[in-house]
């Protein structure tokens, strides 16, 4: 066959931020390492591979001999290494600057460690916009790999994605070259022959042409039965030995090599898409995570409004402690950006707390600094956060996650209080930050398309955001069992009503008043936060606004993640208690303790909020947090009020 095929493997390597220090190491040492020195033993081999930065630093600190291995790979130029976003972000979805920031970052750490600088980038889920060819060229890329999907949605026949295109935007351009589906979905679960047969097929009659492979590195050992298949059972040793014996016809190359010896198919402006799989589990595009998931949507609008004041903070002059601070708050957003947590399907992670909390770790820190250089205005030639430990108390409204409602955002040193008077004058996060932990960082149950193949699963789903400070006015028969299923019977939705707000400073803190009223009722919840503690009180005036007696019973929920608790209120298992007055509920691996005060004394339901959720591997109960509804009887006449009070304190055990 005197034809030439060119055949580019690009291998995807990554780890989140926040996963587990197990799945590092097993990850390690049943792929990425196994990779390598099979690729040591054929040096005709040829590949691309992209390394996310968190997976590359924790390589550079455990195992120092991978980089070794590398650079004598490059140095013969056996293997390419491209860029990306040094934490794997969705591109599309944090600002071109740090976009650009990332990827620089990521450049410069290739440069520094392997001695290359790198021409072409990894789209992270390969989520794509059109205006990401002109933010890849400002940061020095010059190709990128997506998907076939990509060209066929813009219309392309099959035929013509074999090669690779110029995407334009404006003056700036990069070329991307489309990865084959058919390949992905044979590499490596089906025999070898499989593939080289496909490409015979799929290049009958043409001539110096370009197939494309692109995908995760763990698919070679890490996924589920794929160490036996690949290494035990001799697959990748089989699929290296092949390509070898086929090289007189099929030669395989990297990405830059590609564009070396291959001419572009043509220019274009390529439409936003992703893979298939993924345009299937969000709905068409990668933004309906956001629209599906408000946890999701919620971390991305602070980290955004993070961004944004980071952004705000650089341009104004700083001196040298100010910049330092500012670099690792930086820093700390940089890591919140690791798309995993934002998304779900097979693969993505928000269902795993630990994803989850590593974001929110992260923008807790870079929000604290962020804090502390802007407590006050600076004196006469002196900088802005010159004395950052000094920082107050701080009280804003805002529009902080844009949804067209302003927050209120409650900060001093030792936690941070957001409250949505438009989601039923509700509590949506509470920071804590010397343990820089969200404690309402929960996803809710909700129904996914993979339930319906859960065979006797009795599964519930709620039908409200999972925050605290929800306020239910419900039946006097309401029942426990109804409170876990989510099917109390509202009498008047609190819930979802906007409550209006006022906030008054004191001496001591600030008092955020809010109020909302139905046809019969009437609630105004009294919230008193401190300047130097890590408590809320809460105090609400309940009134019969109606001419007949009401009989019902009133109920605050507060939903929190706490993996543990003393027993016997461990809030991982169900409790109902008759009547009380303090809880105390302890998080025993971060040493963390939440009390709650409750006045008059109240029945107290909770039950764990467990979701399941599908990986790769299997469907599994994930423990998301612990639903408490504190209620107390009410039995008003005409123009009657009722005053409780209810107040939680965060502290740690010396």
């Amino acid at each position: 066959m005197s034809r030439q095929i060119s055949f580019a493997i690009v291998l995807h390597f990554h780890q989140p931020v926040g996963n587990f220090d197990e799945v590092f190491h097993r990850a390690y040492n049943n792929c990425y390492i196994k990779i390598l020195e099979m690729l040591q033993k054929y040096p005709q081999i040829k590949m691309s591979m992209h390394f996310s930065g968190s997976l590359l630093s924790w390589i550079e600190k455990n195992h120092p001999e991978f980089f070794n291995i590398i650079r004598k790979l490059v140095e013969i130029n056996q293997i390419e290494i491209i860029s990306g976003g040094f934490y794997e972000p969705i591109l599309p979805a944090i600002s071109e600057k740090d976009a650009i920031a990332q990827i620089r970052m990521l450049n410069n750490y290739i440069s520094k460690n392997f001695k290359m600088r790198p021409s072409g980038a990894w789209i992270a889920e390969r989520v794509w916009e059109p205006y990401l060819a002109s933010t890849l060229s400002k940061a020095g890329i010059k190709y990128a790999i997506l998907d076939d999907t990509h060209f066929t949605r813009a219309g392309f026949k099959k035929n013509n994605t074999y090669g690779y295109y110029i995407a334009k935007d404006a003056s700036k351009a990069v070329a991307v070259f489309p990865s084959d589906k058919e390949l992905r979905y044979r590499i490596p679960f089906k025999k070898v022959s499989a593939t080289i047969d496909y490409i015979k097929k799929a290049s009958h009659n043409k001539k110096n042409i370009l197939f494309c492979y692109a995908d995760d590195a763990e698919k070679f050992g890490e996924w589920p039965d794929t160490y036996k298949r690949v290494y035990e059972n001799g697959w990748l040793d089989n699929f290296f030995k092949t390509l070898i014996d086929n090289s007189y016809w099929l030669k395989t190359i990297t990405l830059k090599q590609a564009i070396k010896r291959h001419s572009p198919l043509a220019k274009l402006r390529l439409g936003a898409a992703s893979y298939v799989e993924m345009l299937k589990w969000s709905g068409g595009s990668w933004w309906n995570f956001l629209n599906k998931y408000y946890e999701s949507n919620q971390m991305h609008k602070k980290m955004r409004h993070l961004s944004r004041r980071i952004a705000t903070l650089e341009k104004k002059p700083a001196n040298k402690k100010t910049k330092k601070l500012l670099k690792l708050a930086t820093g700390h957003l940089y890591r919140s950006q690791s798309s995993c947590p934002y998304w779900h399907g097979i693969f993505g992670g928000l269902y795993l707390f630990n994803l989850r909390n590593a974001v929110y770790q992260n923008l807790i820190k870079a929000e604290s600094i962020l804090d502390s250089l802007r407590h006050r205005e600076p004196l006469k030639g002196e900088a802005i956060g010159s004395r950052p430990e000094a920082a107050p108390t701080l009280l804003e409204v805002i529009d902080y996650n844009q949804d067209g409602h302003k927050e209120i955002i409650f900060s001093n040193k030792l936690i941070a209080a957001y409250f949505s008077p438009n989601d039923g004058g509700s509590l949506l996060e509470l920071d804590y930050r010397p343990l820089a932990m969200n404690l309402i960082n929960i996803v809710s149950r909700k129904k996914e398309p993979y339930h319906r193949n859960i065979k006797k699963a009795d599964i519930i789903y709620d039908s409200y955001k999972k925050y605290c400070l929800l306020d239910h006015i419900i039946s006097a028969q309401s029942t426990y069992q109804q409170f876990i299923r989510g099917s109390l019977r509202e009498i008047d939705d609190f819930i979802n009503k906007k409550y209006s707000y006022k906030v008054e400073n004191t001496k001591d803190g600030n008092i955020i008043v809010m109020r909302a009223a139905s046809s019969s009722i009437s609630i105004q919840k009294k919230i008193f936060l401190y300047n130097k503690n890590a408590e809320i009180k809460i105090e609400y005036l309940i009134k019969n606004t109606s001419s007949k007696a009401l009989d019902v019973i009133f109920g605050t929920e507060f939903n929190i993640i706490a993996p543990d608790g003393n027993p016997p209120l461990a809030p991982t298992v169900n409790t109902q208690l008759a009547s009380a007055s303090d809880i105390n509920i302890k998080n025993k691996e971060s040493n963390m303790n939440l009390q709650f005060r409750i006045k008059p004394d109240s029945r107290v339901w909770m039950y764990p909020i467990n979701t399941i959720s599908r990986s790769e591997k299997e469907y599994k109960y994930n423990y998301q947090g612990t639903s408490m509804l504190f209620s107390w009887p009410l039995k008003l006449k005409p123009g009657d009020m009722k005053t409780l009070k209810i107040g939680t304190e965060i502290g740690t055990d010396t």
